[in-house]
């Protein structure tokens, strides 16, 4: 299932108070309760110009569609500097690290 782009508004009430927040080594994840599925991927001007900064936007939306078992809400991943050079399968088991601890702290 696709998940749904979220807004501006919505965006910035997650990023003021989150209600789950995971922290990884190539990523922030963010999590608010949700009947269904909205993602957005941020990726800030400190990982370079714009072709690196879409390179990270891919892997890490990539490797959420790849981690199977999110349950349902509005979800912002922040990319992180190393998620550049990390290879994909490290941020593969950090995606699914952070589904664990998602679903650990929800329970």
């Amino acid at each position: 299932m696709k998940p749904v782009s979220l807004t501006r508004g919505e965006i910035q009430r997650i990023i003021d108070s989150p209600g789950i927040k995971v922290v990884s080594a190539s990523f922030v994840l963010l999590c608010q309760n949700s009947s269904e599925y909205r993602l957005s991927v941020l990726v800030g001007k400190k990982i370079g110009k714009a072709v690196f900064r879409n390179r990270v936007r891919r892997r890490l939306k990539e490797a959420y569609r790849l981690t199977e078992g999110f349950p349902p809400g509005s979800y912002i991943i922040m990319g992180r500097n190393p998620a550049l050079t990390t290879s994909f399968e490290l941020i593969l088991d950090q995606m699914v690290q952070a589904r664990k601890t998602l679903l650990r702290l929800k329970a």
